[in-house]
């Protein structure tokens, strides 16, 4: 998928990105929200492209909307379905593996 700036993908989190959400939910009164484990796939809207003409290898900043009052800014991440990369929703084979079917 080409990426634009507003477009919601799914962001696969990673260990990095978790220990992020646990210490700015620890330390910020109010931020809540159920636990997160690397490998946990939340919705992005992308919010910056780093190209002027996109292509399936641009990399994008995006905030990753999480179950919860909070959110993560990641940035300068690829797409792809490894951890800390974002992927169409509507890949079909994602959404196999993500229902166990």
């Amino acid at each position: 998928m080409i990426p634009s700036i507003g477009r919601i993908v799914l962001y696969k989190l990673n260990s990095d990105d978790v220990s992020v959400i646990r210490t700015f939910r620890s330390d910020i009164s109010g931020k809540v929200g159920n636990s997160v484990s690397a490998g946990d796939i939340f919705p992005m809207i992308i919010t910056k492209v780093f190209d002027n003409k996109p292509t399936t290898k641009s990399s994008v900043n995006g905030q990753v909307f999480l179950d919860g009052n909070d959110n993560l800014w990641v940035v300068s991440v690829l797409q792809g379905h490894k951890e800390r990369e974002w992927h169409d929703p509507r890949d079909k084979d994602l959404t196999k593996r993500v229902n166990n079917e």
